[in-house]
């Protein structure tokens, strides 16, 4: 078991907030609207947070 600390004035995304942001952030949306107009289809994949070094 590994516990990772963070400052209080930290704030760290777990995966359900990051695919929510991915899902409101323009830049993103734009493209997948994009990818949907010309017939492909995507799929949003399991997120998993992993820690890296000093970050996840």
């Amino acid at each position: 078991m590994v516990l990772i600390k963070f400052p209080q004035q930290t704030s760290v995304y777990g995966p359900q907030q990051f695919n929510s942001k991915i899902n409101t952030d323009t830049a993103i949306a734009s493209q997948l609207t994009l990818l949907s107009q010309r017939g492909s289809e995507y799929i949003l994949g399991e997120t998993s947070i992993i820690p890296i070094e000093n970050s996840i």
